[in-house]
């Protein structure tokens, strides 16, 4: 943007050139660190069986296979439910069933650009379509008060524009969170699997669980106290820094409680969903965003003809806010036990926090 726009004075083209060209430039970063990551799973794998045959590796990785079935097996009668046959991890499924054929190709699909199998098709889109709904919901949410706030004057609207940008950048604690919870989540649940797999209860592992998220439940409520206290703090005090126009700050002044309200549930909100991601319950969370987002269309419908003002969209904001966040939880409470997360629920033998 300094670039295009500053230097060389291409104004919004330039801007839109500097987009396309970040993210070229991201997308060539990201696929050489893949290869390059892909490349030393291959030598380490390489060395791990190194002097053994094709059928003696075919073998091992035939017993892991096993061995994760087995674990499979043991959580889901644990929770009452019949072992899923769906594929979670690509090292056990698509095993070889000839000897002869390659076992490292199996493992890291044999490089990074490679014309995709059926099977590894259907793994894709079951799990990227609904992370494709989940996009939908949220892109369609957010660019939708724009237009809302666009129906109550250019006034609302600039204010609009200083309430979105701080409300983004006092909200930027939930992504954190979530994608730590996508982080640390599945190794935990890996290791239930493990003591199922070996006969053990799984007891200790399911409290290690839970002790891991009620520590990110605690750092989420710190984290929101703070961030809701210095959105409404700057919102009510310090927007005519953002804006000579006094009507503008004094739209932003006048919602500046109800900014607040909607930051504060955001940050366990998102790590909660990054648990319900970790847990691969992305049916639900697909499901609930499209549903949420037709009916927040129909709300912003409404509201332009009925009530077109900034501070009926933000109360419509903490609702939704405060909604997702029930919704979530919700569904860790009722589907928490059934995935194999019983964060809700307290047993002795806990090994404490690791």
């Amino acid at each position: 943007d300094w670039v295009l726009v500053g230097v060389m004075g291409w104004g919004v083209e330039g801007a839109a050139w500097a987009t396309i060209l970040a993210q070229m430039v991201g997308m060539a970063y990201l696929c050489t660190k893949i290869r390059v990551q892909l490349e030393r799973l291959q030598q380490q794998d390489d060395a791990l069986h190194a002097g053994k045959s094709t059928v003696q590796r075919a073998a091992e990785v035939a017993e892991a296979k096993s061995m994760q079935r087995a674990a499979q097996a043991a959580e889901a009668a644990m929770n009452g439910d019949p072992p899923s046959t769906s594929a979670s991890n690509i090292i056990t499924e698509g095993t070889p069933a000839d000897p002869a054929e390659p076992v490292s190709d199996v493992l890291y699909l044999g490089g990074l650009f490679a014309v995709p199998t059926q099977t590894e098709l259907r793994e894709v889109a079951s799990f990227c379509g609904p992370l494709l709904a989940i996009r939908f919901g949220v892109s369609f949410y957010w660019s939708s008060c724009a237009f809302a706030a666009a129906a109550a004057g250019t006034t609302a609207l600039a204010a609009h524009q200083i309430l979105i940008g701080m409300f983004w950048s006092f909200t930027m604690g939930g992504e954190a969170m979530s994608m730590s919870a996508q982080a640390f989540f599945p190794a935990f649940r890996q290791r239930h699997r493990v003591a199922l797999a070996a006969g053990e209860d799984g007891l200790k592992e399911l409290d290690d669980i839970r002790d891991l998220f009620h520590v990110f439940l605690r750092v989420s409520i710190i984290i929101s106290c703070v961030l809701t206290a210095m959105a409404t703090f700057f919102a009510a005090f310090m927007a005519d820094g953002f804006s000579s126009d006094t009507m503008v700050v004094g739209n932003v002044v006048h919602v500046a409680h109800w900014l607040g309200l909607a930051v504060a549930p955001n940050c366990a909100t998102i790590m909660a969903e990054g648990v319900l991601t970790s847990s691969r319950d992305l049916n639900f969370l697909g499901v609930v965003y499209v549903t949420n987002a037709f009916i927040w269309g129909y709300f912003l419908s409404w509201m332009q003809t009925n009530a077109p003002r900034l501070e009926v969209l933000y109360m419509a904001l903490v609702v939704f806010q405060w909604t997702r966040m029930t919704q979530w939880f919700g569904r860790l409470w009722y589907a928490g036990p059934r995935m194999g997360m019983p964060v809700f629920e307290r047993r002795a033998g806990g090994r404490g926090r690791e």
